[in-house]
C-alpha cells in the first residue's frame, strides 16, 4: 500500500469542488479506509529535526468542503468519560469541521513527505492521528452512519 499515494488521493477528492450524487457515498469509503493507513505505517524513528509545515488555510478548506459536501451538518455526541455513572454532556459536533481538521492534518503529512524523510511523515502520521484526526474521523464515521445509510 503506498500511504502518500493513498493520502493525496483523499485530500484531492476532498478538495475537488465538482460536486456530484455519488461523492458522500465515496466520502464514507475513503474515510473507512484512512485508519489503515495509520495501521500499515511502518518507520523507525527519524531523529533529525525539521521546520514545521506552513498553515494551512483553515476558511478555504471549509469552504470547499461545505461545497463539496451539502449534506454534512452539526450532529450531538456524548463527552466521554471514564465514569459509568456520570450522564455525561451533550456536545455540538461539525461534520465539516471534523472532516477540515482531517484534511488540515493530512497536507502537513503531505507536506512532510514532500519536505523531510518518509520515516519522519509516517511519525507525524501516525501522531496525528492518535492526538487529534483520529476522534475527528470517527465521529465523522459515525455521524455519516446515523444520518446518511
Amino acid at each position: 500500500m503506498n500511504i502518500r499515494q493513498k493520502i493525496t488521493e483523499f485530500v484531492g477528492f476532498v478538495l475537488n469542488d465538482s460536486h456530484n450524487e455519488s461523492d458522500l457515498n465515496q466520502l464514507i469509503q475513503k474515510l473507512d479506509e484512512l485508519p489503515l493507513l495509520v495501521y500499515c505505517a511502518k518507520f523507525e524513528f527519524d531523529p533529525e529535526d525539521y521546520n514545521d509545515p506552513p498553515t494551512a488555510n483553515y476558511s478555504d478548506t471549509r469552504k470547499t468542503i461545505n461545497s463539496k459536501f451539502p449534506e454534512l451538518g452539526l450532529y450531538h455526541s456524548a463527552q466521554y468519560t471514564d465514569d459509568l455513572e456520570c450522564t455525561g454532556e451533550l456536545l455540538l459536533g461539525d461534520a465539516v469541521d471534523d472532516l477540515a481538521d482531517i484534511v488540515g492534518d493530512l497536507l502537513e503529512i503531505e507536506w512532510y513527505f514532500e519536505n523531510t524523510s518518509d520515516a519522519n511523515a509516517l511519525w507525524h502520521l501516525e501522531m496525528s492521528y492518535r492526538g487529534h484526526w483520529g476522534s475527528h474521523l470517527r465521529e465523522l464515521q459515525l455521524y455519516l452512519y446515523r444520518h446518511h445509510y
